[in-house]
């Protein structure tokens, strides 16, 4: 079944799956949460206290490693609070009936991202963004196409996009006009297609460079295309 929770101070909806045979007490729900928060008694929630603690617990793989994981995605790659402290609001949407896998993390951050600009203003020294930049950024490069750099999907977005070929990728399009002038890229190709459409176009240049060695001459020249 279906549950939608709303972070009440973010206004974002959390979905999930809810088990029906499971109680939805006030006390249960809110359990793992009290138990989590008090690892972190005496001084503000910040990302590095979080990062020393997964550091000290390196092989901790239960619900509070998940808490932790979560809270530290949500504060660094999501949304960053303005005074250093990390929000746990959404950590509340959940409960004793909601297993962390089961939420649909990713309408959640899509929501997030839509509302990250609130507040933000141009070239403000106060009120700057505090939003997803870095998958702002992922989702920019890796649809909109500039030159020759990644004409063809081979690679996942993360696996493709490095250091190196960012700062590439940020050299030509300053050359070439500035930011923002790319072409929007198509739907997104399967990546076992996008690999075939290489080697096909591999093996081609190979039967032009043996029709070249032969002197244009005409010859019975045998190619097998394999596809997987």
């Amino acid at each position: 079944m279906k549950g939608k929770k709303k972070d009440k101070n973010s206004g974002a909806v959390i979905e999930s799956d809810v088990k029906e045979d499971e109680g939805e007490e006030e006390d249960e729900e809110h359990g793992i949460l009290v138990e989590w928060n008090r690892l972190y008694k005496g001084r503000a929630l910040t990302p590095s206290r979080i990062v020393e603690r997964l550091r000290d617990n390196p092989t901790e793989d239960d619900i509070m490693f998940k808490y932790d994981f979560l809270t530290l995605f949500m504060n660094t790659m999501v949304e960053i609070n303005k005074d250093g402290r990390c929000k746990t609001d959404f950590l509340e949407c959940l409960g004793e009936d909601v297993a962390v896998e089961d939420v649909n993390w990713c309408k959640y951050i899509c929501d997030r991202i839509k509302m990250s600009k609130d507040g933000w203003q141009r070239d403000s020294t106060s009120k700057y963004f505090n939003g997803a930049l870095t998958i702002l950024v992922m989702l920019y490069v890796d649809r909109t196409l500039c030159g020759d750099i990644n004409t063809v999907r081979t690679l996942s977005p993360l696996s493709f996009w490095t250091k190196e070929m960012l700062s590439r990728r940020q050299i030509w399009e300053i050359k070439n006009g500035g930011f923002g002038k790319g072409v929007l890229r198509e739907g997104y190709v399967d990546t076992q297609v996008g690999v075939e459409h290489v080697m096909k176009e591999d093996k081609m240049k190979n039967v032009e460079q043996m029709v070249d060695e032969y002197g244009g001459e005409k010859k019975n020249v045998t190619f097998e295309f394999v596809c997987g």
